[in-house]
């Protein structure tokens, strides 16, 4: 669900190593790449076992395991990675990249004081290492495409000569190609939720000049063409799983597009730039935002009134690339509203009322909607099918759960201005304040930032109820 496949970086290592081959004369490179590989798999698995845990009370059998030990299980799996990391930051592979990612984005569990959370690395140094090993990966394996120099210089341990003929499989490209994208979806999404610089892509004028974000654009373009929009929606085409799935697929990368705007624009308020490449900034983000509603939406539209004869992993497709989109718009108001930038609002106030809308909707439609998964736990050969998969809603398998309380924290603050504004009645905003909390008791329990964003809702319900 959204989780890159592992295959790929692991696949993408193994020919890196066949790209080394020359190396083989050297005594004890093999033994030595052999260990490397074992040792870089078993911190994979710890990092994959301290972000998974986060669901072991939703996928383990209930009443199987006392409260008390699973809350144990988690913190104990985050500290073994933690100090995993440490040794992760220093052996460069695709494997790693994977593995600082995972660790970066694993909540730190309840019951870890701070002096703990202090003695150690943070998610925010790992995914910023993470970056930087993409970068050198990316670096190596264009010094091997290097024609005119006709030698290839890899960096390793130590210092090693390559074959000047050695050239990188087209599977190779592809792959590359693939993770260096995931790689820039993570990046971005890091940059816009922490307003941070991107590592990988350039900040203000990025998605307007280099190649990547050039390419996206074509790519959008290809996948929704203006003058087959309307028509297209119109026939109220037979919807088939492939064709949504293809539909939900381009607009996740439309929506990476609208975000890196967005990013751009965060960076251009907070680094305090000159009114021109404000207004460039802008001018970009506008364009980005008209492709996505005049384009993306109405296909998005028609799969979501085809949702109930859809396959549940597009109808959680749906679902994420729908409340994500909402997220960056509803971050785009908070950024312009934060540097006072009042003279930018009308210019998105259509947009920006559509998606506070939208936002209730797409939340309460992961409430009321469930994903089946197979049940740990389940032993005996005379258990049924059914007890063998354990439901839960959308929302609770949202692999991200920091972007749901970020929007649920931003929707609350939308509910709380529309109620004294007059705009929305007490019991409307009560109603609305129920899905809103009942949202922040799906994610994982076992981190504070859940409940503190639990906490802001109450508080905000309880001022309203005066």
């Amino acid at each position: 669900m959204l989780i890159p496949d592992t295959n790929f970086f692991q696949s993408l290592d193994v020919c890196i190593d066949e790209s080394h081959q020359c190396m083989e004369g050297l005594p004890g490179v093999l033994g030595n790449q052999e260990q490397r590989d074992n040792q870089i798999d078993r911190y994979f698995q710890s990092a994959i076992c301290a972000f998974t845990s986060q669901w072991l009370p939703l996928v383990l059998e209930k009443n199987q395991y006392p409260q008390i030990e699973i809350e144990e299980t988690i913190r104990e799996s985050w500290r073994t990675a933690r100090e995993d990391m440490l040794r992760v930051v220093n052996r460069t592979s695709y494997r790693s990249v994977l593995t600082l990612y995972l660790f970066s984005q694993t909540p730190i569990p309840k019951g870890i004081t701070k002096n703990e959370e202090l003695d150690g690395i943070s998610g925010a140094v790992c995914i910023q290492n993470a970056f930087v090993q993409v970068q050198r990966l990316r670096g190596q394996h264009q010094g091997c495409r290097l024609k005119s120099s006709e030698v290839a210089v890899w960096i390793r341990n130590t210092q090693s000569y390559c074959d000047p003929n050695v050239t990188i499989k087209k599977a190779q490209s592809d792959l590359e190609s693939r993770v260096y994208w995931t790689a820039i979806t993570w990046d971005t999404s890091n940059s816009l939720t922490t307003n941070l610089r991107s590592s990988l892509t350039s900040g203000q004028q990025g998605a307007c000049s280099e190649p990547t974000w050039q390419s996206v654009r074509r790519f959008i373009s290809r996948s929704f063409p203006n003058h087959t929009t309307q028509d297209w929606c119109e026939a109220e085409m037979d919807l088939s799983d492939e064709d949504a799935s293809c539909i939900i697929c381009a607009a996740e990368v439309a929506k990476v597009y609208t975000w890196k705007n967005i990013a751009s624009l965060r960076e251009a308020l907070r680094e305090g730039v000159d009114e021109e490449s404000v207004s460039f900034v802008w001018s970009a983000l506008l364009a980005a935002i008209g492709i996505f509603e005049s384009s993306v939406r109405p296909r998005l539209r028609v799969c979501e009134r085809r949702l109930l004869f859809l396959g549940q992993q597009n109808r959680f497709n749906w679902y994420k690339v729908s409340l994500d989109y909402c997220l960056g718009i509803l971050m785009l108001v908070d950024t312009i509203e934060t540097a006072e930038r009042f003279d930018l609002l009308p210019e998105i106030s259509q947009i920006r009322q559509e998606t506070e809308y939208e936002s209730f909707n797409v939340l309460k439609y992961g409430l009321e909607n469930t994903y089946a998964i197979p049940q740990l736990g389940v032993h005996t050969p005379t258990a049924s099918s059914h007890n063998r998969r354990i439901t839960a809603s959308l929302v609770a398998f949202d692999p991200y759960p920091q972007l749901v309380v970020n929007t649920v924290l931003l929707m609350g603050r939308v509910l709380d201005e529309k109620f004294h504004q007059n705009q929305i009645n007490v019991e409307t905003c009560s109603y609305l304040s129920s899905i809103l909390l009942n949202a922040l008791q799906q994610p994982p329990q076992h981190s504070n930032i859940t409940q503190n964003a639990e906490k802001y809702i109450q508080r905000l319900n309880l001022i309203q109820s005066y």
